[in-house]
């Protein structure tokens, strides 16, 4: 199909590489790094240098930076969560923290899915009603999660 009215123009360039997904939090862009656990912003057009959050992952396969989505203020996301970058996952977990402006805060652990090497999913998706959805995947076995704010 070609529509003729869409125009489509660069908004931000030389991002780096492996960006999973991405949530709007008002006029501000998060998204997710796969491999390296970091969620960078983009504010009026612009990449900020330093990331909001950095945080250990394993990225083996599909796993690693997984999934985000917001709620207000209020950031989830979903990561194959280890002790130190590339090392041992300690599995796949779903979290939710507070935007500051600058900053993803106050961390709290929500759901430890199962995880696997393949097939991890990570689509994260917030309904008007504020409710939380996440698909994790088969990792070989089907499972669905509900996540309330």
């Amino acid at each position: 199909m070609n529509v003729k009215d869409l125009i489509v123009e660069e908004y931000v360039s030389d991002l780096c590489y492996m960006i999973t997904t991405l949530t709007f939090v008002g006029d501000d862009i998060l998204f997710l790094q796969k491999s390296d656990g970091q969620v960078r912003l983009i504010q009026n057009g612009t990449l900020q240098s330093e990331s909001v959050l950095d945080v250990n992952v394993n990225s083996e396969g599909e796993k690693g930076m997984l999934g985000i989505t917001s709620v207000g203020s209020s950031v989830y996301l979903y990561f194959t969560e280890s002790k130190k970058d590339g090392g041992d996952a300690l599995g796949n977990r779903i979290y939710k923290y507070d935007l500051d402006g600058e900053k993803l805060i106050n961390s709290i652990l929500l759901e430890e899915p199962s995880s696997g090497v393949f097939h991890n999913g990570g689509a994260m998706v917030a309904r008007l009603d504020n409710q939380v959805y996440t698909v994790i995947g088969d990792t070989l076995r089907m499972h669905f999660y509900k996540t309330s704010p």
